[in-house]
């Protein structure tokens, strides 16, 4: 993989506009997040857990509102 800053602003890209839809499966969806999460890794860019843990808390589906609910 190449490390240029043009593939890390995709990766950020990628990163920051992940959202689940209903017609997949959780499990699916978790292992795009830990692919994208990975892809980072792989480059050499460190995301600190205090970002990936809103942002999946945000990508989960409106029928998830209340794990939302509960998680603040």
């Amino acid at each position: 993989m190449t490390k240029s800053l043009a593939h890390r602003q995709f990766l950020t890209q990628n990163f920051y506009s992940f959202k689940m839809v209903k017609s997949k499966t959780i499990t699916k969806q978790l292992t795009k997040f830990n692919q994208i999460l990975d892809d980072f890794v792989n480059n050499e860019v460190k995301i600190d857990d205090e970002d990936k843990a809103p942002l999946l808390l945000c990508a989960l589906p409106r029928y998830f509102e209340n794990i939302k609910d509960i998680m603040h």
